[in-house]
């Protein structure tokens, strides 16, 4: 069955010739492809079995993963296997066998893969995927009487054209509703539907010239340039957008990091160890061109762990050579497996530091944005004035004693209204009659107590009196 799918995958790329069709094909195949490429990610336990041939045929085609192309290191898992005879309190193992894989096409870019627990709906032990991809640049390359995207560079190569889409994730409600507002006044103000109108009334009018059928591209094409320009002038004012780098090629290939380089070379010597140990005549039909292709390969394979990064992490740097004398003999043999032993062991420890340092990094990324907001937190707690303030509900104490919710408007506004206005008019008022909290700060302090307690006594009607006579008699200056 994966033999006929290859052979039909080449037969479709292969017969599709471009000159006739005057355009581009994605190929897709997705399923359940029961393996994996690479054991050591895709795997939950790891193992160090080589991947799957089938796959890597897959590559040689011009496909790549969806879900690697975006998370190159993630553990990502689709599939979980349980053991019958046992508590099913955890799966025995994971794996992402499940994968989409397309054609490379600078057009069609992957955005966003996600995994989605399918428990719930099938109880099967598979999960459902989904992948996201830009193809804009697509469809608008396949459509006959659209022209090519205009803000792309002629004079800059594929590797060099860069392209903005909307980011997707950090699309909010709110502006969703303000990207509709936007593209509904922008609509309007170009009157599509009259030149809608008006452009298939031409057509019905026209008497069949030869030219007619260039000039009815001509509009349709300057139709809907105007069309797709009013959408991007709505997304470039509402909607986040981010800049994405189209590949090189249509072969490009993702570039791996030395530490994947370096777990991929243990795993192929790893492979050779086995076929060599499981077939005793595996090497009588190799000649020596053969010999000389793994002699160079171990000589670069010595090479892997030189760099300074596993400093930490290598005790012996003696017990990570391969030998390159008396090739593929008992004691070479085992030589070699020891050093795979060891190579293993620091591959893991190297990948377990690098998730520890992504997870401290998190840590820290997350505690300095905590950080940096903390004065926002602080400040939302305490009374700030806000502009408007909306009350939509108030409790009323009545003389009686009597406490009611109001939830009518008018009566709200009617309470607010004149609890307000007690609350914020000037007002006269007596000393006597203040409250123990203000006449404790009005009342005098030390030594100015005894000062102030004449002054602080009521005015007696005879002190009135004696006041106006005094007044009365003082001379006029």
């Amino acid at each position: 069955m994966r033999k006929n799918l290859i052979d039909e995958l080449i037969i479709a790329m292969e017969g599709h010739e471009r000159s006739v069709h005057n355009t581009v094909v994605l190929h897709v195949s997705l399923g359940d492809f029961n393996d994996t490429i690479n054991n050591r990610i895709d795997r939950s336990p790891s193992t160090g079995q080589p991947g799957s041939q089938f796959l890597i045929q897959l590559l040689q085609l011009g496909l790549y993963d969806v879900c690697r192309s975006l998370y190159p290191d993630a553990e990502i898992f689709t599939h979980e296997k349980w053991d019958k005879n046992k508590s099913k309190s955890g799966p025995i193992s994971k794996s992402r066998i499940d994968q989409i894989w397309i054609t490379h096409e600078p057009d069609v870019i992957p955005v966003e893969f996600s995994v989605h627990s399918s428990q719930m709906i099938t109880n099967s032990h598979h999960s459902i995927i989904s992948t996201t991809l830009n193809i804009s640049g697509f469809i608008r390359n396949n459509f006959q009487h659209c022209v090519p995207n205009q803000l792309q560079d002629p004079d800059l190569g594929d590797k060099h054209q860069n392209k903005r889409i909307v980011d997707f994730s950090k699309i909010t409600n709110v502006q969703w509703e303000n990207f509709t507002e936007t593209l509904d006044r922008e609509i309007e103000a170009w009157d599509f539907q009259q030149l809608i109108d008006g452009f298939n009334c031409e057509i019905q009018l026209r008497d069949g010239k030869d030219n007619d059928g260039e000039e009815i591209k001509r509009r349709f094409n300057e139709l809907w340039n105007n069309v797709m320009s009013a959408i991007s002038i709505a997304m470039n004012i509402e909607l986040p957008m981010k800049l994405v780098k189209y590949p090189g090629s249509r072969n490009t290939r993702h570039k791996l990091s030395f530490a994947d380089k370096t777990m991929r070379h243990t795993t192929k010597l790893e492979s050779l160890i086995r076929k060599i140990c499981k077939d005793q005549d595996f090497l009588i039909a190799k000649d020596a061109y053969w010999i000389d292709y793994w002699l160079n390969r171990f000589n670069k394979y010595n090479d892997d762990y030189r760099r300074k990064e596993y400093d930490n992490f290598i005790d012996k740097y003696e017990q990570l050579i391969i030998p390159t004398h008396d090739l593929f003999r008992d004691t070479w043999i085992n030589n070699v497996k020891g050093v795979v032993n060891q190579r293993s062991k620091i591959d893991k420890n190297f990948l377990q530091a690098q998730r520890l340092s992504k997870i401290q990094e998190s840590i820290e990324k997350r505690c300095n944005i905590i950080h940096s907001d903390i004065p926002k937190w602080l400040l939302s707690t305490q009374d700030a004035v806000k502009e408007h303030i909306i009350i939509d509900r108030a409790v009323i104490s009545n003389k009686n004693e009597s406490v009611r919710l109001a939830i009518d408007p008018k009566t709200i506004r009617t309470h607010a209204k004149d609890t307000f206005a007690g609350i914020l008019r000037k007002r006269n008022t007596k000393s006597i009659e203040q409250d123990a909290f203000w006449s404790n700060i009005y009342r005098p302090k030390g030594e100015f107590t005894e000062c102030m307690a004449n002054l602080m006594d009521e005015i007696t009607l005879e002190e009135w009196q004696r006041t106006l006579e005094l007044t009365n008699l003082a001379p006029l200056y």
